[in-house]
């Protein structure tokens, strides 16, 4: 953040405790941008899994473990067909 930035942070967090609009308003910015903080952090997150590689790896993954489940099932069934 700029100087400038920190200087508002600064005088918002002292006006939080104040009575009246002022406190309200200051309360009001800090939710703001901790929500404005939040919704970076989610699309930051997001991102890595809706690109077209994250896509196709969650499917890859979710293809694998089909496999597996169905390769055991196969199993299973011989197994009770060979007793």
């Amino acid at each position: 953040p700029s100087a400038c930035e920190t200087a508002a942070a600064q005088q918002r967090a002292a006006a939080i405790g104040a009575p009246g609009l002022t406190g309200k308003v200051a309360l009001t910015w800090d939710l703001v941008e901790r929500l404005e903080d939040a919704a970076g952090r989610l699309a930051v997150a997001l991102h890595g899994e809706l690109t077209v590689a994250g896509v196709e790896a969650r499917i890859a993954h979710a293809r694998a473990e089909t496999s597996a489940v169905e390769a055991e099932a196969h199993r299973a069934a011989e197994t009770a067909r060979s007793q």
